[in-house]
């Protein structure tokens, strides 16, 4: 383990403080000592917030609850308006862990931990979530409960506005913005609206792309370039798994840098095959297709 130095919050202002100078919150401590004593977290300075007052269940106004940072899981679990209101979160609480874990381990702590990946908390294996650039692990090693990306060329974990600016785009790239919080989206689609992208993209209901319009024209972005957004994602599939809405963003992306209508082709009329718009450096250029087969025998 690290030296490291510690000291107590009096109040909410002072923690808030101390966590914006780089300190790490401490209540109920039982992932984050652990994962100081493999090395794995390294702070300069622990900030012991259990004093502070975070400690309430509350019925809000629609009927919801607020629950404390400071509130153990089993303070959680046995609470009457959780029972009432909402048993099934009883229920799991009461499931978690060990009675030991659940009587110190508090639910703020639990939003806030690391992730369990084997591979985070060996200290010894690539991880980019602990070390940003280093690799994964997982790719080529056991991952079989794992949520990895093993078909993607590369895995980055930054702001995505701030990845975006630094990333050489053009009309061949498409932007899909699948984060559902508007901390990441708009930041990000204010910026790739203004770049020479050939498609962007939004996941979310209707109702959330209509918050975000909202939030976009606060943000100054003007409607000429909010057009551009093509929110909800995707074309109508009726898509219901993960597999077919990735089939239904992917067929709009490809609609649209093909000029298609993305109709049923039988309801067009015409040819089925039309001249394919392709890019290259310095502008837009025409390839024609064929649009009948060739004849038995034909090469072409």
């Amino acid at each position: 383990m690290h030296p490291f130095s510690f000291t107590k919050a009096a109040n909410t202002r002072e923690a808030l403080h101390a966590g914006r100078r780089g300190g790490r919150y401490i209540a109920g401590g039982t992932t984050l000592v652990d994962l100081m004593r493999e090395t794995v977290e390294r702070p300069e300075t622990l900030v012991d917030i259990s004093d502070l007052p975070l400690r309430e269940v509350k019925v809000t106004e629609r009927g919801g609850l607020r629950i404390g940072a400071l509130v153990s899981m089993a303070e959680a679990a046995a609470h009457p308006k959780v029972r009432s209101l909402f048993p099934v979160v009883s229920e799991a609480l009461e499931l978690s862990a060990s009675a030991q874990l659940r009587n110190m381990a508090t639910i703020g702590g639990n939003i806030m931990q690391r992730t369990r990946c084997t591979y985070f908390r060996d200290v010894t294996a690539d991880c980019n979530k602990r070390e940003p650039g280093s690799g994964c692990a997982a790719l080529h090693g056991f991952n079989r409960m794992h949520a990895i990306f093993p078909h993607a060329d590369e895995v980055v974990i930054d702001w995505p506005h701030r990845y975006l600016e630094r990333t050489t785009v053009d009309a061949r790239t498409a932007v899909c913005v699948l984060t559902h919080d508007t901390k990441f989206d708009i930041p990000l689609l204010r910026l790739a609206l203004t770049l020479p992208v050939g498609y962007i993209g939004a996941m979310g209901s209707r109702r959330t792309h209509d918050e975000r319009l909202r939030l976009l024209t606060e943000a100054g972005v003007p409607e000429q370039q909010l057009a551009r957004l093509h929110s909800p994602i995707g074309l109508d599939l009726g898509a219901r798994t993960p597999e077919e809405t990735a089939v239904s963003i992917t067929a709009e992306i490809i609609s649209c840098a093909n000029r298609g209508t993305g109709l049923p082709l039988s309801q067009g009329t015409g040819p089925i095959h039309r001249p394919l718009v392709t890019h290259r450096a310095g502008g837009w250029m025409t390839k024609s297709v064929p649009t009948t087969a060739p004849a038995a025998g034909e090469a072409r």
